[in-house]
């Protein structure tokens, strides 16, 4: 099995997300975890491919088409419900 590798990037946002949720609160942890991962997925609209397969190895096939538009919009709606009814989330988790 390979490992993941740790980019500084992702191991900055892990520390802010963590920051955010303890020093102001689930529902702006909420917000900034929605605003992150609307920008991802953005990006995989703009690739217009999904990859698939086991985590820790390389992709075993790649969703394109509309498949992949499909899920890039669905991902990207719950995302942006995150950032405007944060609540529903925290009632979720607690």
């Amino acid at each position: 099995m390979q490992r993941e590798k740790l980019t500084l990037g992702g191991l900055l946002m892990f520390v802010a997300t963590v920051a955010v949720f303890l020093l102001i609160g689930p529902r702006a942890g909420f917000r900034f975890v929605g605003l992150i991962g609307a920008v991802g997925s953005v990006e995989l609209l703009r690739a217009g491919r999904v990859s698939a397969g086991i985590e820790g190895y390389e992709p075993s096939f790649y969703v394109t088409g509309r498949a992949a538009a499909v899920i890039g919009v669905v991902t990207l709606l719950l995302f942006v419900m995150m950032i405007v009814i944060p609540d529903a989330f925290v009632r979720f988790v607690s």
